[in-house]
């Protein structure tokens, strides 16, 4: 790939401790953005405070910190607030969608 062409992709950050979610969303989205990825939210934020990605994919069910506490976590925080969350999850409780609203993600 092109040196260029590759630093104007969006760096996309995949949070999710399900090798085979990251490995689908990987081959999805390769195309269009630099893909990076952490399986838990401990390392989501050390990644995050190493270089900010343009978009988050986050699981709402990780190992050690809840994807929605996480997500509350980067946006009251003035140097994370405006990346934008994108949740991605099967659940599908009633008010979960409400839920990822209140904690701030974008979809």
């Amino acid at each position: 790939m092109d040196k260029l062409l590759e630093e104007k992709f969006p760096e996309i950050l995949i949070v999710d401790d399900d090798s085979s979610v990251v490995i689908a969303l990987h081959k999805v989205l390769q195309d269009i953005g630099r893909i990076r990825f952490a399986s838990t939210a401990s390392q989501a934020l050390e990644m995050i405070n190493g270089t900010r990605p343009d978009l988050i994919l986050l699981d709402v069910e990780l190992p050690d910190i809840n994807g929605l506490k996480l997500c509350i976590m980067l946006k009251q925080d003035v140097e994370t607030a405006s990346i934008p969350v994108l949740f991605i999850t099967s659940k599908i409780e009633t008010g979960f969608e409400e839920k990822v609203f209140d904690a701030g993600a974008s979809d």
